[in-house]
């Protein structure tokens, strides 16, 4: 019996591999679906447990973000040597690691454009996430017809996605204004560079034209906020003699300094630990860390 049972999970869970690998390929153009343009071979898949095999060195940003499959095909225009594309579909289970994995690669100078919830365009590589893919686009030469063509190629997978053009409504418990564009980011766990934090989003913001990181730290119950924030607390300590409590962030409203980070504002709210840091005066970051809090549920 015991047997059978864990035969019975093994088809089950494989049943699931397979339905997902199915749906994956589902979202690659098949040849001349985008006028021109042919698949160059077998679209290739991989798993959590062999995606260092196409990507070794970067399969840890992945796993980190709970990545489940990958399909994975060329495309080429004439004939393979002329204009050439690889293009990555990974699905990440869901639209926050699919924006965690691609907020990784964001930055401001980029050109970003409407494919999906948001895509960065450069000369050889268009990325872009949507619901619960992220999507990656390896272009072989900066020609104009490498750069229309996957450009367009983008837009037909982002169609055959369908759904999930919005970005994740978690991103909008930070606040918008004064916010840095385009440094949003999402981290699935070990927020702070803290190895005993969750997860939580952070951003840079302009505060008294200096360049600050607000950010809010996600527990599962203010039980676990209580240990996560005693935790930092003593982190924080051994650079100082104590914290200062500050006034308007609630009961465990405090301000500390870092060697790295400067002064930090901290302070908690239900299952949440938010604040500032790099800030140059604690005074500066308080309406920041406010405008956090109120954004809480």
């Amino acid at each position: 019996m015991k047997r059978m049972t864990i035969a019975l999970f093994m088809l089950s869970f494989l049943m699931q591999i397979n339905a997902i690998g199915a749906e994956l390929l589902t979202l690659l153009p098949q040849s001349n679906a985008v006028a021109g343009w042919e698949q160059d071979g077998d679209v290739v898949q991989y798993t959590a447990e062999n995606l260092y095999e196409y990507i070794d060195g970067e399969a840890e940003l992945y796993h980190a973000y709970d990545f489940q499959q990958l399909a994975t095909v060329a495309y080429f225009k004439t004939s393979p040597e002329d204009s050439f594309m690889t293009v990555n579909v990974y699905d990440m289970g869901n639209p926050i690691n699919a924006f965690g994995v691609y907020s990784n690669y964001r930055y401001p100078g980029y050109d970003f454009q409407t494919i999906g919830a948001e895509a960065m365009v450069s000369e050889y590589d268009i990325k872009f996430y949507q619901d619960r893919y992220f999507v990656d686009i390896s272009l072989a030469d900066e020609s104009p017809v490498l750069q229309q063509g996957g450009v367009q190629i983008a837009n037909a997978i982002s169609n055959l996605i369908g759904t999930g053009k919005k970005e994740p409504a978690l991103l909008a418990l930070l606040p918008k204004t004064d916010q840095v564009e385009k440094t949003l980011r999402y981290v699935k766990t070990g927020m702070l560079n803290q190895a005993f934090l969750p997860g939580g989003i952070e951003a840079k913001y302009t505060v008294a034209n200096n360049e600050v990181t607000g950010f809010l730290v996600m527990f599962d119950s203010p039980e676990q906020v209580d240990a996560g924030y005693k935790a930092l607390i003593d982190f924080y300590l051994k650079d100082q003699d104590s914290p200062e409590p500050v006034d308007g962030l609630g009961e465990g409203g405090v301000a500390l300094t870092s060697e790295y980070q400067g002064c930090v504002l901290l302070g908690t709210k239900g299952p949440y630990l938010y604040g500032a840091h790099h800030l140059a005066e604690t005074n500066q970051g308080i309406p920041l860390a406010k405008a956090i809090a109120e954004l809480l549920p």
